[in-house]
């Protein structure tokens, strides 16, 4: 049965991704909204996407073609936005190569690890993801595939929120230059997909465990005030190089999916109706808003109204985007368009 809460939910975290992108307002506002609260965004992304392919997989007897058909689906979506921005993404990894060479790779790197262009890497990193639980959990448990997983993600979580301790560790400085020669950042499907995409497998794996939606609650709230707490630290002692790996993200990120799975009980058909739409919203918003937002600042640059007051430019990036989104939604439902439903991965 559809859950309309995590539908609904995946809008919010889109709207949070412009958010991470824009960084709107200023002062500790800016700050906690930019670098705490929207960070949940995409290991919330990671944890659905694995979940339900999993929790698939699993009532079906591990059928390798659902796995397939899954991978096929993404690559169609990632491919077609590929596509509509492969000039801008062309031209940049030209414009930054040395030598035909370093182009190809360049461009081998952006498409299958890296990612080519704003928020577009969480696609192949999340192919990337499934793909290594799919036959690490397939032939043991979600728990092996945390135990091997989360050493990767702790490691990224080090050399991004906590590198101030391991400076003079060398071999940390070796590894860290090998993932990010190959990936070309930290944040892709080995170190960090990897990590919740097996979350969501664990989470699929124990759907049936009793659970108390009180008591998940609770632990929700209190794991995002240790996660509040996390950031503030990192910021005030200077411990870090970015955030999006804080430690408290994990049960934080956990325990939000367990109270939406459990209010599934509690939906009704309007509710289903409002969250298959804003789902769609999201699916267009993820990939679109990095391009508009880049497009307004080029043509409203000299507008000082809009270049000096982020919070505009998050307002506007969002509606822009949303307005475009429900066009293009409007053409594949209503006009029954094939490509405007393939934007939004129907």
């Amino acid at each position: 049965m559809y859950n309309p809460y995590i539908g609904i939910f995946k809008f919010i975290l889109s709207i949070l991704v412009v958010a991470i992108h824009v960084e709107p307002f200023t002062g500790d506002v800016a700050f906690f909204l930019n670098n705490c609260i929207a960070r949940i965004a995409v290991p919330s992304f990671f944890i659905y996407s694995s979940y339900f392919l999993f929790d698939k997989l699993l009532q079906n007897n591990w059928d390798k073609k659902i796995f397939i058909q899954q991978e096929k689906h993404l690559a169609k979506y990632y491919g077609i936005w590929l596509l509509l921005h492969s000039p801008v993404v062309l031209y940049r990894l030209y414009e930054s190569s040395d030598g035909l060479l370093d182009c190809i790779w360049k461009i081998i790197q952006a498409v299958c690890l890296k990612g080519p262009y704003g928020a577009l890497w969480f696609l192949p990193a999340t192919m990337m993801a499934v793909t290594l639980v799919y036959y690490i959990g397939k032939k043991s448990s979600p728990t092996i595939c945390l135990l091997i997983s989360f050493p990767l993600f702790l490691f990224a979580a080090i050399e991004t929120e906590y590198v101030a301790f391991i400076k003079d560790i060398v071999w940390m400085e070796y590894v860290n230059n090998f993932l990010v020669a190959i990936f070309g950042w930290l944040a892709n499907g080995l170190t960090f997909g990897f990590f919740f995409c097996s979350i969501g497998f664990y989470i699929a794996y124990h759907k049936n465990k009793a659970r108390t939606l009180q008591i998940d609650l609770i632990k929700a709230i209190l794991a995002f005030i240790l996660l509040f707490v996390e950031t503030k630290i990192i910021r005030d002692y200077k411990l870090g190089v970015s955030y999006g790996a804080m430690l408290m993200l994990i049960p934080t990120v956990y325990y939000i999916a367990q109270v939406l799975l459990h209010m599934k009980k509690t939906s009704n058909m309007k509710t289903i109706a409002l969250a298959k739409y804003l789902q769609n919203m999201s699916l267009l918003i993820y990939p679109m808003h990095f391009a508009i937002m880049e497009l307004l600042e080029y043509f409203l640059k000299d507008s000082k109204t809009y270049m000096n007051s982020t919070a505009l430019q998050f307002l506007v990036v969002t509606l822009v985007t949303s307005g475009i989104s429900m066009i293009i939604i409007y053409l594949g439902q209503t006009k029954k368009i094939k490509t405007a439903r393939y934007l939004y991965g129907r």
